[in-house]
């Protein structure tokens, strides 16, 4: 990915990548067609909104008249303010001459000095009148009032960048957490409700789920907004593709859609074995935090109960 369109992502929700993707090339086409910039506008869900709109590229068979340089270095005299054909009494060529020299020492001197000593730097500027500020604003504070201090903002740096990511991150996450609690809820609650058999017992939540783990799985592996170097090939590849929090998303999408399709087939095989529900529930619940641990602990009551042994086939 360009770095200059990294910004753009890091500000829309990661679910809405496809779409922001999908402005961006639309953008670029356009540009392409006409030849005109854009300043651009970005939303969270990647909707693209043109700010400001730059003036038409003039045609390429029009006249353009292109006046002609001339180094500094050899006509010193065009960095002044003074025509170059002055009219001067005696010592003519001495002044010109002079002039010339003085030209020069005062280019140099502008590419070569720094900020006076005595002058500081802008960040202490600000920092100071932002002290005096609040200083004088500290009366009002004792008397129970809340002044307004009208102090200047300064722009985001890139810490506050990554935290703003890492919340966005932080949000997907939480969101598909909770996507699927109902789907759990509703197999302990109501397993042989119709809402149950509609939502849980269809291809719903797999199809969905399914969706954004190859959104996000495409976006780690194909569009180079994961962790440089991760793949499925090595441990290290693992390792490394689990250090980005994109990856994560990936890693954590799949074991939610296929803990729940176990759950899911656990609560429709015990009804036709009649295992009792309240063996059940418990194996729902370590199915869902920890797997594997959940399904041998189905496996292993229903043999215990007479239901069936440890085949999955079809009762």
């Amino acid at each position: 990915m360009h770095p200059a369109l990294r910004p753009y992502y890091d500000h829309v929700i990661p679910v809405f990548w496809p779409w922001l993707w999908l402005n961006l090339v639309r953008f670029a086409l356009w540009h392409l067609r006409t030849g005109r910039d854009a300043l651009l506008a970005v939303d969270s869900f990647g909707n693209i909104r043109i700010v400001r709109l730059s003036d038409e590229p003039k045609p390429d068979h029009l006249y353009t008249y292109d006046a002609p340089s001339v180094p500094r270095w050899e006509r010193p005299a065009l960095g002044s303010d003074l025509p170059d054909s002055l009219p001067v009494q005696g010592g003519g060529l001495l002044i010109r001459s002079l002039h010339g020299v003085y030209t020069v020492f005062y280019m140099v001197h502008e590419r070569v000095r720094g900020p006076p000593r005595d002058h500081p730097p802008p960040q202490a500027v600000e920092d100071k009148v932002l002290t005096h500020r609040t200083a004088a604003a500290a009366p009002a504070f004792r008397a129970g009032r809340n002044p307004v201090l009208p102090c200047r903002s300064r722009p985001p740096g890139p810490d506050f960048q990554k935290r703003e990511a890492n919340m966005t991150y932080e949000t997907v996450y939480t969101i598909i957490n909770l996507a699927v609690l109902p789907a759990w809820l509703l197999l302990a609650l109501a397993p042989g409700a119709q809402v149950t058999r509609m939502i849980v017992h269809s291809g719903l939540y797999p199809l969905v789920i399914g969706v954004f783990y190859i959104v996000t799985l495409s976006m780690t592996l194909f569009f180079g907004m994961g962790a440089e170097g991760g793949n499925f090939n090595s441990a290290a590849g693992v390792s490394q593709l689990f250090s980005h929090p994109l990856g994560i998303l990936v890693g954590w999408s799949h074991y939610l859609v296929f803990d729940l399709f176990v759950g899911s087939w656990e609560a429709r095989d015990a009804r036709r074995r009649g295992v009792p529900h309240w063996m059940l529930v418990p194996c729902l619940f370590f199915t869902l935090m920890f797997g594997p641990v959940g399904l041998l602990l189905y496996l292993g009551l229903r043999m215990a109960s007479g239901k069936g042994g440890f085949s999955l086939a079809e009762a």
